[in-house]
């Protein structure tokens, strides 16, 4: 989809201006232009690369649980007013180590804890936030078993138990899809 302003008044030149700002400030990566010879500008969006974000995003940090039962199954959540499945976690509060906001995260999540001392730290991994559209997220990867009934709270909506392998139909985040199950799988 490209943006063109045919000739008009103020509101067009505003809303023209609107999209060439949110281009430029990587909210959108399409081009724009004033109509003058529509053959000439179609060449020129042909050949257009969008510039480079001017202040890119800082990554949204969050620590996740990857969690898995006897039969290697994966669990999944869903948060209350999204699509995508993802692991078990959140941001991380000032001052709070990874380890605590674990921790607070699976208690209010899930209603359960983590088991002491299994934690594995598997990594720092980066991919497209699922529910916040054009930023990243930053995870700190563990590896955790669980203690107590697991149940959804808070505001988890659903929760899944996924073979690595498949997905099924499911709408799964970045994160899950790219870097999670790959990881879960080769366990």
């Amino acid at each position: 989809m490209h943006s063109f302003a045919l000739p008009g008044g103020a509101g067009t030149l505003e809303e023209i201006f609107e999209q060439w700002t949110w281009a430029q400030l990587g909210i959108h990566r399409k081009p724009c232009g004033f109509l003058t010879d529509p053959a000439a500008i179609l060449d020129v969006f042909r050949d257009y690369a969008a510039p480079a974000e001017k202040w890119p995003r800082t990554p949204i940090r969050i620590v996740a649980a990857l969690v898995q039962d006897g039969a290697g199954r994966v669990l999944l959540v869903r948060k209350k007013g999204t699509l995508a499945f993802m692991q078990p976690g959140g941001k991380l509060r000032d001052s709070e180590s990874h380890l605590m906001a674990l921790e607070r995260e699976i208690g209010e999540e899930l209603t359960c804890s983590v088991q002491p001392g299994s934690q594995v730290f598997l990594g720092t991994f980066t991919a497209p936030a699922a529910n916040e559209t054009g930023f990243l997220v930053e995870a700190a990867l563990y590896r955790v078993e669980l203690v107590g009934p697991i149940a959804a709270a808070a505001e988890i909506e659903e929760m899944v138990w996924l073979d690595p392998c498949g997905s099924g139909s499911l709408e799964l985040a970045p994160l899950t899809r790219q870097t999670v199950l790959p990881l879960a799988s080769s366990a």
